[in-house]
This record gives C-alpha cells, sequence and structure tokens, in this order.
C-alpha cells in the first residue's frame, strides 16, 4: 500500500512539473509573438516614414526643376532691365566726382596721387572684379578701391560711407574687407619687403649720402594704432598712454617706403617685446638679415 502511495505522489509531481514547464513555454512563446508583432509594427512604421520622406523629396525636386526652367525661360526671352527690387535707389555717388578732382584733392581725401591709385586698381582688378549679370550691375574696381581707402584714410563709419558712394551698409563692409583682403595677399608680399642684394646696397647708400648713416639698412620705430577696447583680455590692450591700442613696428629705407611691417601685439607690450618676436629680430639673429659687408669709412 505504501509503494502505490509513493508511486502515485510521484507521478503527481511529475505532471506538476511537466505542467509548469508547459506554462513557462507558453508565456515565452507569447511574448517572442508580442516582440515579434512590435517590430512588425516598427519596421511598417519606419517604411512608411521613409515613402513619405521620398514623396516629399520627389515634390520638392520637382517644384525645382519647374523653378528652374521658368527662371531659364524668362531670361532667354526678356532682356536685361534695372529691377528696383534688386538696387535700392541712391541720390548720392562721389565716384561721379572723382575725375574732376585736382591733384591735391587726391591726396587730402585718400592720402595718393591719381596714378597710384589707377595702379593700384590695375594690380587688384583681376581679384576684385565682380561679373555683370541680368539681375543688377556690379559696381565697378576703381569704385570698389575708392571706397576702401576712403575709410582706410578717414575711419568713418560703413553707413556713412555707404551714402557717400551710394551704397548699402552690408554692401560697404563686404567691398572693404575684400579689397583688404586682395591688399594683403597679392600688394603686400610684392611691394613690402626688406631689400637684398644691388637693393640693399642702394639702401644703404642712401642713408649715408641723405642722412649721413653709415651703414644703415633701415630705420626702425613702433607705433600705437587706436582701437576700441575688446570684449576679453582688454587690459592687455591698454597702454601707457592710457587708451587701447594694438602696436605696429615698421622699418622704412632712406626715401620713407615701408620695406617691413609687424602689426597685431597688444598696447601693452613693449617695444623690446615686439622687436624680439618679429622677424626681422630672427633672421638677425640668425645671420640672415644683413650680408657681411665692410667697408672704410673715414671721419
Amino acid at each position: 500500500m505504501d509503494e502505490v502511495i509513493v508511486s502515485v505522489e510521484c507521478q503527481v509531481q511529475i505532471l506538476i512539473l511537466v505542467f509548469f514547464q508547459f506554462l513557462f513555454i507558453l508565456k515565452q512563446t507569447r511574448v517572442a509573438k508580442k516582440l515579434h508583432n512590435e517590430e512588425m509594427l516598427r519596421f511598417i512604421k519606419r517604411k512608411k516614414q521613409k515613402n513619405k520622406r521620398r514623396q516629399r523629396f520627389r515634390q520638392y525636386m520637382l517644384r525645382r526643376r519647374k523653378l528652374f526652367f521658368r527662371l531659364f525661360a524668362l531670361a532667354c526671352t526678356r532682356r536685361s532691365v534695372h529691377r528696383g527690387i534688386w538696387v535700392k535707389p541712391r541720390t548720392t555717388d562721389l565716384y561721379r566726382d572723382v575725375m574732376n578732382w585736382t591733384p591735391n584733392d587726391w591726396y587730402e581725401n585718400i592720402r595718393m596721387s591719381q596714378q597710384s591709385f589707377n595702379h593700384i586698381c590695375d594690380q587688384l582688378s583681376v581679384f576684385i572684379e565682380r561679373r555683370t549679370t541680368k539681375f543688377r550691375s556690379p559696381h565697378p574696381v576703381g569704385k570698389r578701391v575708392m571706397v576702401t581707402l576712403w575709410r582706410l584714410a578717414t575711419n568713418i563709419e560703413f553707413r556713412t560711407l555707404g551714402h557717400l558712394f551710394g551704397m548699402g551698409l552690408s554692401t560697404a563692409c563686404m567691398i572693404f574687407h575684400d579689397v583688404v583682403d586682395a591688399i594683403n595677399s597679392i600688394l603686400l608680399p610684392k611691394y613690402i619687403k626688406f631689400p637684398t642684394g644691388h637693393a640693399l646696397r642702394n639702401t644703404i647708400d642712401g642713408f649715408r649720402t641723405r642722412w649721413g648713416f653709415p651703414q644703415c639698412g633701415g630705420a626702425i620705430d613702433g607705433t600705437h594704432i587706436l582701437i576700441i577696447a575688446p570684449k576679453e583680455h582688454h587690459a592687455d590692450y591698454y597702454n601707457r598712454k592710457c587708451h587701447h591700442s594694438v602696436l605696429l613696428q615698421a622699418v622704412v629705407d632712406y626715401n620713407y617706403r615701408f620695406t617691413n611691417i609687424n602689426v597685431g601685439h597688444a598696447g601693452k607690450h613693449h617695444d623690446a617685446h615686439v622687436l624680439r618676436e618679429s622677424s626681422v629680430f630672427l633672421k638677425a639673429s640668425a645671420g640672415e638679415l644683413l650680408p657681411n659687408w665692410t667697408e672704410k669709412y673715414l671721419l
């Protein structure tokens, strides 16, 4: 009798284990099915979103093509006309009166002669000239150079500069920066360079014959250029003359022509600090600035 009871208990326990195992498998199956359904829903959602993006992109490209062909047809069928929507009417333009200036007017307004002005225009015309389109005519090269030189000579604000030359504030600012970049990249390395060889010999002879300084290759000095106090590290730009500035170190020959410049140091720095970090000092320290010439000079 006891053996029968033990056998029945074992069978019951086995049935219970099988039942719980079946419940566990059923639960796992339901979870997997649920995850599969969620993944399918996400896939379908992503596919719908992708199709919508493609449809929007096709519509966008179709509108762009229509607009392009409309503009192309309009450009082919209509002549170039002055459109007031592109250019705001201006009543004043100082550049129209430039050709009537006297030589004294040129020096008073832009600090140079008309011949020097024309030479600068010829040197920079390839880099600052703009193409004429059907929308508007660009400002000529001479006007661009005149705007830049007027700003450098007088330091007036761009709004006033635009009123003088019949252009907008942003146009005057853009022209100024374009021409200054062209001057720094094209004219600076071409005209401001320390003399070497025969040119250096002429400079030394010029200092001796004109100013009485023997064996002199250049006169060097520094000056302060006033600036508005910067927002960061403004104390570094406050100099001993009680205003904010940046330092300019320049070397000139016997005819006052610049042969080397070094600009950008904060106004608080001493002239010796600027000289020590300049290219002139580095070349002189390496023995590359002046040749090993010797000459006799009798007092």
